[in-house]
């Protein structure tokens, strides 16, 4: 059976990770791998990301605002922030991609994942902190696992070919996001946006109301090319943990 690493956060006395990533690794016929910052954060680093081609997989969860100051933006809007988390995460992900295994990122993950990926590529994605509407929890008063919202979301997101995008429904809970300026705009070359949804962008700041018709939302992509190195790498906005979709993720660790 495949391991998944998937890392925890810190409290006082406990690691803490959502129960509902745990079920959903399980229920997908994996087996989870709890990987903890601890108290020496950095050793525990160093030694996980020595052994990290031990494991098959990667999933970087949701979880707390990332602290943006790392990457040069001033907090907009932020509800909290784990920066020893990041700096856990980040390291994570740069040991699973040097020596190629899977990173799937959720909520969270794909906001680090992005953040990430602009420091050493080009791109006309931009990163936001103040998107509403989406938020069905503290916004809308909806169950976690309920679907939310729609998005147009390509075959590819579970398997499939082709270019036809379809409508599925998902949850939502989020106000930092990645915004796609022009939807019709090619992607840059190993950058592949899978899903997409103009809910409410133009609440963020930086998108005007002559835009509206064309900016979205990026709810889920693929790299495939990391510089000039192979990778690959699937994140998605929501949360397909709590609606317990294991087709999504069977599709990615196949």
């Amino acid at each position: 059976m495949k391991r998944i690493g998937i890392p925890v956060s810190d409290s006082k006395t406990q690691h803490i990770i959502n129960k509902a990533y745990i079920e959903w690794i399980v229920a997908a016929g994996y087996v989870p791998v709890l990987l903890a910052p601890g108290v020496h954060a950095k050793d525990n680093l160093n030694c996980i990301a020595g052994n990290i081609n031990k494991l098959d997989g990667l999933l970087l969860p949701g979880g707390v605002d990332i602290n943006t100051t790392y990457y040069g933006y001033s907090i907009i809007d932020g509800e909290r922030v784990d920066s020893k988390k990041d700096e856990f995460e980040r390291g994570l992900f740069r040991a699973a991609i040097e020596v190629g295994i899977p990173v799937f990122g959720v909520c969270r993950g794909l906001q680090l994942i992005f953040l990430e990926y602009i420091l050493e590529h080009k791109t006309n994605l931009k990163f936001a902190q103040d998107i509403d509407g989406h938020n069905q929890v503290s916004e809308n008063k909806i169950a976690r696992n309920e679907p939310f919202h729609a998005i147009f979301a390509k075959p590819r997101l579970y398997g499939g070919l082709g270019d036809d995008v379809e409508t599925i429904y998902v949850n939502s809970m989020h106000h930092q996001c990645v915004i796609k300026p022009n939807v019709k705009a090619q992607d840059a070359d190993g950058f592949i946006v899978l899903a997409t949804t103009p809910r409410r962008v133009t609440s963020v700041s930086f998108v005007s109301t002559k835009d509206k018709d064309e900016a979205v939302v990026i709810e889920a992509f693929d790299i495939t090319k990391w510089k000039e190195q192979y990778c690959k790498i699937r994140a998605v906005q929501y949360h397909p943990e709590e609606m317990m979709d294991t087709k999504l993720l069977k599709a990615f660790f196949v």
